[in-house]
């Protein structure tokens, strides 16, 4: 114990260290700079889109997130939307800002959803119009990265790289044989023709239900990458589509010929243009590049509003959990948020970020019990994100107005019952149990033994309560009839633009729009912004960061890969928390690329 405790106080004085450090390279920043906030003249913007732009703020080690923002850069884990859209805002009337650069491959484990890239992209689309450049380079590109990039006045790829543009597909994977072959065994209840969250632990393929839900979601989310592209580099959808389904793939010369890019450049090439924008000296390191974190960091008490009044931003990000937040939504947590933001007499609207998948169906509950107490006593918009499917949509229903993108994936509404036992396994190793019992039910839902056809039943109907409740919710939130909310619930997913064209949602849009809603609805002319979010103590902070590994490490994609799936594969195992096993939720884990 005393060791412990020696370690804990070596850990803290050492962050201490490291944060008056950190302070110091900053100070010394400001006194070099060209300015009071150490901004030259002549300085690019630039945004690393291998980096994700998260909803929620970052809570990350101070002495390493101020390190890395003195030097330029992001944060590690990622940056903000709302520091993204503020810093693009104001670098448009900042004369000190002759442009911006994006570069960075948008694919891997972390990234950035197309929800907040299509907002991004409308606020670099708007910075056009201040008569300032975009940049953009890569060596190679995917649909991800190009979808914001395409929007760049010069718009570059290496002379040795290539375009993939193959269109969209949706890889899942299936354990029933992997369950069968350790005997684990999987018992559902569902509700809903198209509620197949339970079929990778049933079947080894696809649903026909399934598989048509899915191509629909793909074509409709094709649509909007297609239809921003089209925007942007003047090409026609069917000059798109017939490059996605006949050629996949463009090495650069057939690139830039396609029209897709403006030229193929190697990097010192692009380089060289760079200084021009910067007034750098041929040869020299440019240095007047800043990340967004810096930058927004400098402008932050410029862009602060001085208005008394206040609009709440409430974040769900992640699967709804029972209980308090960690890297999930935790029911109680965000109920607990809305509920401060409810009784700030200062917050005249509140806005709440949906950026989920769904989850446990009594902790969604939780939290739509106080959008509805909220909505009492002032305006509450949903703004969704990349994802609002199930619970997300069902804490989403009453609000007072719902904005989603048009490539949002949103409804499944449907419930389901999923319940794990292990007894085959246990035999097969020699293990026995036994079990005594004062009722019928007592021991239902045991993970020793697989449950008989009456205890099932009796889940059943649970399910279809849970299920009607749903059903209601909706028709009384959205204000639709019931039988027309039967009849495209179902748990089948749909894209924020046919999610509108069914009532489901009221308007296309990002967080922009859903604040500049809530102002409305307030009647506020000025405000600001506060964002509410679960504040951890000093110890869960410094546990967390003491479990954090920042070194940087080099591994084969396929390392990194199977290293991705078996933590998602993990860390979805540890959202199926719900006392009752009962869960409203997207039925699958997509991979859309």
């Amino acid at each position: 114990m005393k060791n412990f405790l020696g370690q804990v106080l070596a850990v803290l004085v050492a962050f201490t260290i490291i944060g008056s450090v950190g302070g110091l390279f900053v100070a010394i920043g400001v006194a070099v700079g060209g300015g009071s906030d150490g901004i030259k003249d002549k300085s690019l913007l630039k945004l690393n889109m291998s980096l994700p732009i998260v909803d929620k703020p970052i809570s990350n080690d101070v002495g390493e997130a101020v390190r890395e923002i003195a030097k330029g850069n992001e944060p590690p884990e990622g940056i903000t939307l709302r520091t993204v859209l503020d810093s693009i805002e104001y670098a448009a009337t900042d004369d000190r800002i002759a442009g911006i650069y994006l570069t960075g491959n948008a694919g891997g484990g972390m990234r950035t959803g197309w929800a907040n890239f299509a907002e991004v992209r409308r606020a670099l689309i708007e910075f056009k119009a201040s008569g300032k450049k975009i940049y953009a380079y890569n060596e190679n590109y995917g649909e991800r990265d190009y979808y914001l990039a395409s929007v760049a006045d010069n718009l570059y790829l290496n002379k040795f790289g290539f375009m993939e543009l193959n269109g969209f597909a949706a890889d899942m994977m299936f354990f029933k044989k992997a369950f069968e072959k350790y005997g684990v065994n999987a018992q559902v209840t569902r509700v809903g023709k198209y509620k197949s969250a339970v079929e990778p632990y049933l079947l080894d393929k696809m649903s026909d239900a399934n598989r048509e839900q899915i191509t629909t979601l793909l074509n409709d989310l094709m649509t909007a990458f297609i239809d921003g592209v089209v925007e942007s580099r003047g090409l026609t959808a069917e000059e798109l589509n017939q490059i996605a389904q006949e050629k996949g793939v463009l090495m650069s010369d057939a690139a830039v010929e396609a029209k897709l890019f403006d030229a193929a450049r190697d990097y010192d090439e692009v380089l060289d243009e760079l200084r021009e924008v910067t007034g750098t000296e041929p040869g020299k390191k440019i240095e007047n590049v800043l990340g967004f974190g810096k930058y927004h960091a400098a402008i932050a008490d410029k862009i602060k509003k001085s208005s008394k009044e206040k609009i709440a931003v409430v974040y769900a990000e992640g699967t709804i959990v029972d209980g308090e937040s960690k890297k999930n939504v935790g029911g109680r947590t965000v109920a607990r948020l809305l509920r401060k933001a409810r009784e700030d007499k200062d917050v005249k609207a509140v806005v709440l970020r949906v950026n989920s998948p769904g989850g446990s169906a009594q902790a969604s509950e939780l939290i739509l019990r106080e959008v509805r107490l909220t909505k009492a006593e002032k305006p509450i918009v949903v703004s969704m994100g990349s994802l609002a499917a199930s619970g997300g949509y069902w804490i989403s229903a009453y609000a007072d107005e719902i904005i989603a993108e048009p490539n949002t994936i949103t409804g499944s509404i449907g419930v389901f019952g999923l319940f794990f036992n292990f007894g085959e396994l246990m035999t097969e190793h020699g293990v026995t149990t036994d079990v005594a019992a004062t009722h019928n039910y007592a021991a239902t839902g045991s993970a020793y033994r697989a449950m008989s056809q009456e205890e099932l039943d009796f889940m059943q109907d649970i399910i279809d309560f849970i299920y009607e409740g749903f059903l209601d919710r909706v028709s009384e939130g959205r204000n639709l009839p019931r039988e027309q909310v039967a009849e495209i619930a179902q748990g089948r997913v749909w894209s924020g633009a046919r999610a509108k064209e069914l009532g489901l949602v009221d308007q296309l849009g990002g967080l922009e729009d859903a604040l500049a809603a809530a102002a409305k609805r307030a009647e506020l002319e000025a405000y600001q912004i506060e964002q509410f979010q679960k504040e951890m103590t000093p110890m869960e902070n410094l546990m967390e960061k003491m479990g954090m590994n920042t070194m940087v490490q080099t591994e084969s994609r396929a390392e990194t890969d199977l290293r991705r799936m078996i933590s998602e594969a993990e860390a979805l195992l540890k959202t199926y928390n719900d006392p009752r096993g009962v869960y409203a939720r997207l039925p699958y884990e997509l991979e859309i690329d």
